[in-house]
């Protein structure tokens, strides 16, 4: 089981607004144990960040608000698939992205 964040995409650059109140905010989010490399985030880029938590919720999907924003619990690979097309089915825009965008440990 494991958990993606899933955030709203900004316009023009398919990026984040930033760590506002339900943004993404990668300084917030520990590091994994053991960092060394170039460091990314796969997550959900959405149009509609209200609409898309609240329909995952609806069929059952678990929801876990964290300091640095909201991430949705899947418990397989399988279900990324079933998320993303549950959001098409509502009309709500998303992809696949890497939602950190570059940090670096030198």
């Amino acid at each position: 089981m494991g958990r993606m964040p899933i955030l709203a995409g900004q316009a023009g650059n398919g990026r984040n607004a930033g760590c506002g109140s339900r943004g993404f905010c990668p300084v917030d989010r520990p590091l994994p144990v053991f960092y060394m490399v170039d460091y990314s985030v796969m997550g959900l880029l959405v149009d509609r960040l209200d609409d898309a938590l609240r329909s995952l919720n609806d069929e059952g999907f678990s929801i876990i608000e964290e300091p640095w924003g909201s991430e949705v619990v899947v418990e397989s690979p399988a279900r990324t698939g079933e998320i993303v097309r549950l959001l098409e089915e509502r009309g709500i825009a998303c992809e696949m992205a890497d939602v950190v965008g570059g940090m670096y440990q030198g």
